[in-house]
């Protein structure tokens, strides 16, 4: 693929992006997954395949708890993607304790899913961190903070030592919604 442009864009006032995550997250041992199945578009996944026995979690929140957010980062040789996904965890219990204290040193991807699209019904899922991981960056709790209810405030991201990603997060897309959704959602279960 070359390097040059290849589309414009237009200016739709009737229909503008609408901000906005659902919020649950799914997370993924990046070491977890057996196969990517891309489309001729490679910003486009159509399947996820996760090792026998392997599934994703679910981080379930509530309104604007999970926050996902990509930029790009100029280089000396070529610009890369820092992505990042703030997130609260809810569940402060010892169980999760441990979880958490697993999590950080784990390189890990996750699934998020936005509120809406650009009307091609194919921008629901974005997958984050396939090429180098994700780390958790940032956990912290407050207890008495009434922002977070003193629940974990939580941040994963690409490795600020050079290990940012060379594209942009992935859709997760397959024939339609309703399809893409059921093959996100078989992520939780365990595969065979």
């Amino acid at each position: 693929m070359g390097c040059a442009i290849t589309a414009g864009a237009l200016f739709d006032c009737d229909n503008l992006p609408q901000a906005g995550v659902n919020s649950r997250l799914l997370v993924g041992n990046l070491e977890d997954i057996e196969t990517i199945t891309r489309d001729t578009n490679l910003s486009k996944i159509t399947a996820i395949t996760m090792k026998s026995g392997k599934a994703m979690f679910a981080f379930e929140g509530s309104d604007m708890s999970v926050k996902p957010e990509y930029h790009l980062v100029p280089g000396t040789l070529a610009p890369q993607w820092q992505h990042k996904v703030p997130f609260i965890i809810f569940d402060v219990s010892t169980t999760q304790k441990q979880n958490l204290e697993q999590m950080k040193n784990s390189k890990l991807f996750a699934i998020t899913q936005g509120v809406e699209d650009d009307g091609n019904g194919d921008n629901f899922f974005e997958v984050h961190g396939l090429g180098r991981g994700l780390k958790l960056s940032v956990l912290d709790r407050v207890q008495g903070d009434n922002e977070t209810l003193g629940a974990f405030s939580a941040v994963l991201e690409t490795f600020a030592d050079g290990g940012n990603e060379s594209q942009m997060p992935a859709t997760f897309f397959d024939t339609d919604f309703d399809t893409s959704l059921a093959a996100v959602t078989a992520l939780l279960t365990p595969a065979v």
